[in-house]
Order: structure tokens, then sequence, then C-alpha cells
């Protein structure tokens, strides 16, 4: 969208470019050029492009390019006609800056045409929401022919104080001379500091649940006017304590850094957990402004008996080796598969050799919530994985989490390419409907012919995460990930827009969260957090074992091992 032409005395000229479905185009290249003009520049997030022009040298070739955009090319026709009153210069303030929380006084030059001109009304607008126009009209009584009139103290503009640094804003100015009325366009730059709370950094300490650290707040100026006198208080939430969590400055000068004087101290509560991502806030009050930034503190990373990293959403998985926090699993094997006692039925699903890959669609006997949307039906696939939903994939090559490639919404306690000989798929929903469970059973590797036996556990308890969002437990009997020629197995939760999941295990690669995986193990993925339980504490009756062995004899002593502690203890005894 460009104008039919352009008049004398036109400065600029905006050009609006939309896709094959009539949205703004951001990043298409629209370029202007004859004899006097010769630019270019892309489109914003809005697909609006302004670009400074002279009105002279003949008409003007407009050329809009861009990635998988076909060329348009148009000539933009220039009248050489004059205008009966025309705009000289016009200056915005004394150094040409509109600056956060001015009032501006724009001063200008118009001068007329052939004829005599009177009751000139001259006015500017803009719906900029970081302008106001607070008088945005004059009148010219009397103008005679060819002759100048500079205005003065007319108009007057407010600039939000709360106005971005390099923020862009358009004004528009209208002459009405009575014989013709037209409009043109100032694009504006405004300029303001632009504060920035630099990176934290430990500088005693550790940033680890239950431990303090200190650190300097640095806030850098990278805007294009120096920061005024103003304070800075942290924010910090309940599980952070902390002092001298307040600071003051006289100025900070365009690309200088201020540094607080006094270090702040951080006290990190017990209950995070390591991995945790900790908001910190930063309220910056000057005497115009007020604005809050944040920074993440990162609490280290998870160990083997530690949950992993939440995803943006919230969910996060415990294995049954983290001891220590409230909402490990309990691996507790409840055979459902009928041909071996089991009270399940089986599920139709026959993929037998390559090639035969099977899915089947089946009602969830209650609704299942899942990275906040409901589901009512699932995809049940003989390759190891689920997708809430329905789903028209049957992936055997398994993927990364997160991947565009495969099932929507998926489960996946063992991706990879199986087999249903010798074993088959089951479900079974629990008398008390409190869970329901999948369960591959006998399934064997279609690289090695190792059997494969797991299950999805469905916990039917929306009260027991904050979001409602639904607990999954994937629970492995018969566990071997050899299919070392197409990345082994996938093991994880991938979320309905497939770009965020948690990838337990990948290429045989596993989150450091998560010991590499056995018979006898299972995994909870979970939004509620839980809580850490106080530490396992190991005692000894005794250091030293005391016998005497005689040759081709047998002798023998002990030592009392005794966890006195609030947690289950893991150790391991090394010669």
């Amino acid at each position: 969208i460009a104008p039919d032409s352009l008049e004398m005395g036109d400065r600029y000229i905006t050009v609006q470019v939309n896709g094959a479905d009539d949205q703004p185009l951001s990043g298409a290249f629209v370029y202007l050029r004859n004899d006097s003009n010769a630019v270019g520049l892309e489109t914003g997030p809005n697909g609006i492009v302004i670009l400074p022009v002279t009105v002279a040298g003949g008409d003007l070739n407009l050329t809009v390019t861009g990635k998988n955009l076909l060329p348009e090319l148009r000539e933009i026709p220039v009248s050489s006609q004059q205008h009966a009153l025309d705009l000289t210069w016009i200056q915005w303030s004394a150094n040409g800056w509109l600056t956060a929380g001015a009032m501006i006084q724009p001063t200008l030059e118009v001068t007329g045409g052939d004829a005599d001109l009177s009751d000139v009304e001259i006015s500017i607008e803009s719906d900029s929401p970081w302008l106001t126009v607070l008088q945005g009209q004059y009148l010219i009584d009397q103008l005679g022919s060819g002759e100048s009139e500079t205005i003065e103290n007319a108009f007057s503009i407010r600039v939000n104080a709360a106005a971005p640094d390099s923020a862009r804003a358009l004004i528009e100015l209208t002459i009405d001379s009575g014989l013709e009325q037209w409009m043109q366009e100032f694009p504006v730059i405004l300029h303001a500091a632009h504060l920035i709370w630099a990176p934290i950094i430990v500088e005693t300490g550790n940033a680890r649940p239950g431990e303090t650290l200190t650190t300097h707040l640095r806030i850098f100026n990278q805007g294009s006017l120096p920061g005024s006198a103003g304070t800075a208080t942290l924010l910090l939430p309940d599980e952070v304590q902390g002092t001298n969590l307040t600071t003051t400055w006289e100025t900070i000068p365009v690309g200088g850094t201020y540094f607080s004087p006094a270090a702040v101290s951080l006290i990190l509560a017990d209950s995070l957990f390591p991995g945790d991502r900790v908001h910190l806030g930063l309220v910056l009050n000057t005497n115009s402004r007020s604005d809050t930034l944040w920074r993440i503190l990162p609490l280290g990373t998870p160990g083997l008996y530690d949950p992993s990293i939440a995803d943006s959403y919230g969910y996060r998985v415990f294995d049954s080796q983290d001891l220590a926090y409230s909402k490990t699993p309990v691996y507790n094997w409840y055979e459902i598969d009928r041909p071996s006692g089991g009270p399940g039925h089986t599920l139709p699903l026959n993929d037998t050799a390559e090639n035969e890959d099977a899915t089947i669609h089946i009602p969830l006997p209650f609704p299942v919530k899942y990275y906040g949307r409901v589901y009512t039906t699932a995809t049940v696939c003989s390759n190891g994985w689920v997708a809430l939903g329905s789903s028209p994939e049957v992936s055997f090559r398994n993927r990364t989490i997160p991947s565009p490639i495969g099932p929507d919404a998926m489960l996946a306690p063992f991706w990879d390419d199986l087999y249903t000989t010798p074993g088959r798929v089951a479900d079974y929903l629990a008398p008390d409907s409190s869970r329901y469970i999948l369960e591959w059973k006998d399934v064997s590797n279609a690289f090695s012919g190792q059997s494969e036996t797991f299950q999805v556990i469905f916990n039917n308890n929306p009260a027991a995460t904050p979001t409602g969002d639904t607990e999954i437990e994937f629970q492995y009997f018969r566990f071997s990930n050899s299919d070392s020629y197409e990345n082994f197995a996938t093991i994880g939760i991938e979320a309905p827009d497939a770009t965020i999941g948690i990838e337990v295990s990948y290429a045989n690669q596993y989150d450091p969260s998560v010991a590499p995986i056995t018979a006898g193990r299972a995994l909870r993925f979970t939004t509620a957090k839980g809580h850490r339980l106080p530490a396992a504490a190991l005692t000894l009756d005794r250091t030293e074992l005391d016998f005497q062995l005689n040759p081709w004899g047998s002798a023998g002593d002990s030592i009392a091992l005794a966890n006195v502690g609030a947690s289950p203890l893991v150790y391991a005894i090394h010669p």
C-alpha cells in the first residue's frame, strides 16, 4: 500500500507491505529510486516503512522484495504543481530532539504561492501513545502572495515520560488554505534514558539452596539521554531473604554503569531445589518514571538425586531415586496384562514387522489436563508413545524433545521402533477411577529383538497439582535401550505445540537429574513442586572391622549402618 502520487513539498513516503494473507509483513525491503533519490529500508513488525524523499528528479520507481516474496514493482508519479501554501521547514525543538517527559513547541515556516490567502488553518495531530498534542491548531488571518510566515509557540506537544528510547512516532501536519487541503506525515524518534540491570555476578558464597551469596547491583544506561537521579529496590520471592536491597544514584551518564556501593546479601531457603530459576525483580524509580526489571538467578544444575529443571509451563520430572523429595514416585508395578493374569484389556494393535506400525484412538475414562489443555481421547501407538487427542502419526523413528516432527501432545515412555510380538498393549481403569494404566507388555525392539515392558499411568487427582494438570507416571518392568542404530529410544513428554517439554533421554544421553533407567524404576511428570524432605543422616556403630583370618580359614565382622535422618538414604560400599 503506497500513495498514488506525490506532490511538491512532500518529504516522506509511507509504504505498508502485506502478505498473501493480507497481514502485515515485516522484513520486506522497500526501495525508492529516481534521479534525485536512492533510499531503501526494511518494514517493521507492523509492515510499515517510512522513507525520506526529495520530490524532484521525475517519477519514483518503487520496488518491494523479500524472502519468499514475489517482487513488486510500481511507479509513483510526482506532481509538479505547487501547493497554495507550502511548508518551508519545521523544527521540533531547540536541538531537534523529542525527549521523554518534555513539552516541545515546534517552530515552522510556511510560504504562500501565487494567490493571496486568508483564514488558513494549520493543525498538528498524532495517534502515538507516547505523544499528547496539547495545542494543535493555528489560524493565519492573512498571507499575501509569495509571503512567508514563521510560526512560534503556537503548538505544544507533551512527550510521555514513560516513552522508551528510540521509539518511533508519527506526527501529522495538515494545512487547509481554503483553496486546497493537504497533509504530511513526519516520523520522529523519541529519546530517553534506557536503564538495564546487568547480569547478576555472584561475588562470594554460592547460588545453591540453603546458602548465602553476595553481589552488587550494576545498572547500565544504554539510552540516548542520561539517567536522572533515582532509586533501585530488589524484589525477592518468599524463598529468598536479603539485606541492602535499596540503593540510590544521582545520575547515570549515557553509556555509563552505576555500581551499588553496598553489597547485596541474599539468603536462599532450603526449600528451593537445585537447578531452580529464582526470579528477582528490580524496581527503578526516578522523578519521571517507574520501571520493573527482571533477572533469573539459576541455582546450579540438579544432580542424579534431584528432580529436573521445570520447563516454561511448569512440568518437571521426578524419578524414583529422588528420595529426598515429597513428589518422588514409588515403583509399584501392577500387572494389568490379561494373559499374564492381570485385569486389563488387550488393545487391537498389530505391529509384527517393518512398516506395520499401528495406532488406535481410544476414549479416556476421565478428562486429562495436559499443558493446560483438556483431552478426552488419546492415540496409542505400538512404537511406545501416546498422543493426547487424535493423531494421524504412526511415527517409529524417534526424535528429540521438543521437535516439530512426530505426534503432538506426546507422552513417550519408550519411543522407538517396536513390534507387538510376542507381546501386546493393554489398558486398565482402576475400580475407583483413581488411575488409568496403559501397558506395553513384552514388545520387542526392532533393532535388537530384546523385550521391553513398561507402563504409562494417568492419575485422576487434579488437586495434586497447582495448575490442575494430570500427574503422569512411567514405570519400567523390563528395560533394554539397545537401538544404537537409530539413536536408542526417546523418553519424555512434549507440549501440544512441540515447543517445550521434558526430555529424559535421547540417543542414550540422559537429563543430568536422571540416572540411566533400569528395570524397577519409575518417573513422575508433574507441575507440582512438592518440597524437599529433611536430609538423611548416616551413622555407624564403628568404623573398623576387627577379625583374625587364619590360613585356609574364614572370619567375619560387621559394621551397623543406620539412617537417623528424615529422608531415605542411597549409599554404596566400596572395598
